[in-house]
């Protein structure tokens, strides 16, 4: 026979009290128990809107529920045929709430705490009440706060103030920290809703050491193992926890068998009154001393044991911390479940529809991906998973009296499992562990996850990287064509320079000279006036002179006879002749430099169209042109001592009177070659064109 027996923590004291009865008497009939946890469990979802992936793949003959530690469930609001409409229709037992139409074991409350409230009452006359209260809809809670509220309803000038929290001692601590603030009178007495909840206020005392809240009465509930130990003594209500899970086994086991049963089964309470209330209460004087001594060893045993354990977790936490990938991952669960020599230990996990998962293969309903595997001391290799199915592995394989349950995930989306035997003392150390391997779980598929985006957005950038490079390829083949056709414009036009430069020489040129040479004849005949012809003549050569400077800016012949140098120098000459400037030219290059006919003319137009620009605006008298290499560039750099211009100033008509058509062609002709091209200039202080032209030997 097999049941499953759900509660949320088994590490919490009181849940694992009624743990240990339900495994003890479990053990007796032959039972084997498979308990269930999840701390965010509500027993509505465990039933109906948990997916029933795990409930429905365990063969199981009946439900135990710890329904006083699950949440969001009252006799007021629980729905029964909802609740029993599961999938199976199995047997159920409720343990700490009355569940109508369900077997349930009930704690009888209300007796110990009337006994609690008179004592406090009527033996220490206390009359200021502070009720640090659990979760409001909570069963057990709502009865315990209406004892309290009944019991000094009619006491005179006594007084109630409730604060809301849940079971915890932190949360507990927490509230207190608060209520300290903001109320400046202390209470008589702080009754609280279970032990743990009192250990928190206890630990608020202790935190203000010397202040009136550290000699405040406090009370608490349940009796836990360490109610007794605490200092001073928790005066509590004891509530007998391993017969709660005795009695729910043996309910459950005679439904499965068909048999009758009572709907409810209550456990007697007892007040236990120790120090903590303001009694003055000693130790029994007959108590064996041998004993006395014997327990504080074994607790003094246990609390060495258990900050080992904790180095244990601490150290496995690090370990998850670094784990980027499944097998590291699968390697720091070896590590952990090796140094806590447990004999069974597996880690399963549902498909979640999330690609990046750690389990690599498609798994479906009823089937998880087994990453991590040890059974009966033995390791199995699982590789980035194994498929199992539930059913056959819980039927075949899960053959251990008590096996406990992890649910990892949340509650609406469990992602998976952890399984496994321990004793008892190493459950709270295995729950930390589990919400480790919980986290990693999830930032290790996060990770997936945004390599998985990474790569593609590399493949993303590589395509269009691609589309670019295509592109640019596109637009240097365009540029390619772009230039080659303004390089045969640029032919054109130089040949019809030529052309129109030879009939300029060849036709108007010497037909002017022609003209010249008859006026010169006629100035021998008496009838014609002498001084007519001279003037005739003098403007019919003045003609001829500007005719031929026109042909040769049309096309300079020397620069193809000769060569650029020479070239330059006759452009520098002619400035001379034509204007009152001096003009500087040093070439500093040696015979082995050479310029091809494209480079020849693009440089010749760029320095005279330098040299009109001066010629006209610049009002400039020396003039330099240098010529020179440097490394594997030859610089072509003029200068002159003109009134310069203001580049900054883009809106000046000036500037763009002087960055005009010229300028511009000038820049144009230096991109034709592929030379760099740079004009600096500041008002007063000149004008300075560079060209620079990579050249190879």
């Amino acid at each position: 026979m097999r049941i499953v027996f759900y509660l949320t923590d088994i590490a919490n004291q009181y849940q694992m009290s009624v743990y240990q009865g339900a495994a003890k008497i479990a053990d007796k009939l032959h039972i084997q128990i498979l308990c269930i946890q999840g701390q965010s469990l509500d027993i509505h979802q465990i039933i109906q809107k948990d997916d029933m992936r795990l409930l429905n793949s365990i063969p199981a003959d009946g439900i135990l529920f710890m329904s006083a530690a699950i949440a969001s469930i009252s006799e007021i609001d629980f729905d029964k045929e909802n609740f029993r409409r599961n999938e199976k229709d199995l047997p159920c037992v409720s343990i700490g709430y009355r569940v109508p139409g369900i077997p349930s074991v009930l704690i009888s409350t209300k007796d110990s705490m009337e006994k609690l409230m008179n004592h406090l009452l009527n033996e220490h006359k206390y009359r200021r009440f502070l009720f640090v209260s659990g979760p409001e809809k909570h069963n057990d809670n709502r009865i315990r706060e209406l004892v309290v509220k009944s019991s000094i309803k009619n006491v005179p000038d006594a007084s109630l103030e409730i604060i809301r929290g849940d079971w915890f001692e932190q949360t507990a601590n927490d509230l207190m920290k608060q209520y300290a603030e903001t109320h400046s009178q202390i209470p008589d007495v702080i009754i609280c809703a279970n032990d743990n909840t009192a250990f928190g206020v206890m630990r608020y005392q202790h935190s203000v050491a010397g202040t009136p809240w550290e000699k405040c009465a406090v009370t608490g509930f349940d009796d836990i193992p360490p109610a007794s130990l605490s200092i001073p003594p928790l005066t509590t209500i004891a509530q007998k926890l391993e017969p709660m899970g005795e009695k729910g086994v043996n309910l459950l086991y005679k439904l499965i068998n068909g048999e009758k049963t009572e709907q409810s089964v209550y456990i007697d309470t007892k007040l236990k009154i120790r120090n903590s209330c303001g009694c003055d209460v000693k130790e029994p004087e007959d108590k064996d001393a041998v004993v006395k001594y014997r327990e504080y060893h074994e607790l003094y045993i246990q609390k060495m044991k258990s900050e080992e354990m904790l180095n244990t977790v601490k150290s496995f936490a690090e370990e998850l911390a670094v784990a980027d990938d499944l097998k590291t991952f699968q390697l720091c669960i070896k590590n952990f479940v090796d140094r806590l020599y447990l004999e069974d230990f597996s880690l399963m996990l549902f498909s979640t529809g999330n690609k990046n998962q750690l389990v690599s293969q498609k798994i479906s309903s009823g089937y998880a991906g087994m990453i991590y595997c040890r059974k009966n001391y033995r390791d199995y290799e699982c590789g980035t998973g194994i498929k199992v199915n539930l059913n056959k592995y819980f039927r075949e394989e899960c053959n251990k009296k008590v096996m406990c349950i992890m649910r990892l995930g949340k509650l609406e989306n469990m992602t998976g499992f952890v399984i496994y035997t321990a004793p008892d003392n190493l459950q709270p150390h295995i729950c930390s562990a589990c919400s480790f391997l919980e986290n990693t779980i999830l930032r290790i598929e996060m990770l997936n996850s945004e390599k998985t985006r990474a790569l593609e957005l590399e493949n993303q950038v590589k395509l269009r990287t691609k589309d670019l490079q295509d592109s640019n390829k596109k637009l240097k083949e365009e540029a390619k064509k772009r230039i080659a056709v303004e390089a045969e414009v640029l032919k054109i036009s130089e040949l019809e320079r030529l052309r129109f430069s030879m009939d300029l020489h060849d036709d108007i040129c010497q037909r002017l000279a022609g003209i010249s040479m008859y006026c010169k004849s006629l100035q021998h005949l008496s009838q014609i006036k002498n001084e007519s012809v001279v003037e005739l003549t003098g403007m019919i050569e003045d003609t001829l002179t500007r005719t031929r400077a026109y042909a040769h800016n049309f096309f300079p012949l020397e620069l193809d006879s000769l060569g650029l140098r020479e070239a330059l120098e006759s452009l520098c000459v002619g400035i001379e002749n034509q204007t009152k400037c001096i003009c500087v030219y040093n070439w500093k290059l040696n015979s082995a430099v050479a310029f091809n006919i494209t480079q020849k003319m693009n440089i010749y137009r760029i320095m005279q169209e330098a040299m009109q620009n001066i010629m006209k605006h610049s009002k400039a008298t020396i003039i330099t042109l240098d010529v020179y290499k440097i490394n594997k560039t030859i610089n072509f750099v003029i200068k002159d001592n003109g009134i310069g211009i203001n580049l900054s100033e883009k809106n000046d008509t000036s500037v763009k009177k002087n960055a005009g058509l010229g300028l511009r062609s000038m820049e144009y002709r230096a991109h034709q070659i592929g030379a760099d091209y740079k004009l600096t200039s500041k008002p007063g202080d000149g004008t300075c064109i560079e060209l620079q032209l990579p050249f190879e030997e």
